[in-house]
């Protein structure tokens, strides 16, 4: 059971940012989710996940997909931009660009390869039940590259980054 103390915010590196269904940093509706209802989750080392769970976090039991996974925990991260909008960078290329709400959703997609976060704690209580949530405070996503990635890295983009073909 949490109580109202100053649980300090917690620091993940090298976060193992689980993939597929397992983010919606575009908060879209689905069987387990409420519309604009962003979050990602995040597997957790076994020390980290039984020190937040004694501090009061949700921790959840993450079973192996397959014989080649391990079981292990991990934890639900909100992404709220309506108080305290996170501070969320995408490194690609040797550049770090600020994603807002509006293109945080790109995430959902990325090929990660580092993740470095912190983790804000928010005290609830509802109907005599208490807890932590994991809401978001800060977020560096290293994007992984291949060798096209590289090999075009020095040529600029054009004005128009959109997907549109220029006609000649």
């Amino acid at each position: 059971m949490a109580e109202r103390t100053n649980v300090e915010m917690v620091t993940l590196r090298n976060a193992d940012i689980l993939r597929g269904s397992w983010r919606n940093f575009a908060g879209q509706k689905g069987p387990y989710n409420d519309e604009g209802k962003r979050s990602f989750h995040v597997r957790l080392p076994d020390d980290v996940a039984r020190e937040m769970e004694r501090d009061g976090f949700n921790i959840k039991e993450l079973r192996a997909r397959d014989e080649d996974e391990e079981p292990g925990f991990r934890v639900e991260i909100a992404v709220s931009y309506k108080i305290r909008p996170p501070q969320v960078f995408l490194i690609s290329g040797g550049v770090r660009t600020l994603l807002d709400e509006g293109s945080v959703e790109i995430l959902d997609y990325v090929d990660i390869a580092k993740a470095d976060l912190i983790i804000q704690p928010s005290f609830w209580e509802v109907n005599g039940k208490t807890g932590l949530k994991a809401y978001l405070h800060k977020l560096y996503v290293t994007a992984r590259t291949d060798e096209l990635d590289e090999e075009y890295a020095s040529i600029p983009l054009g004005h128009s980054q959109s997907a549109e073909i220029p006609e000649f």
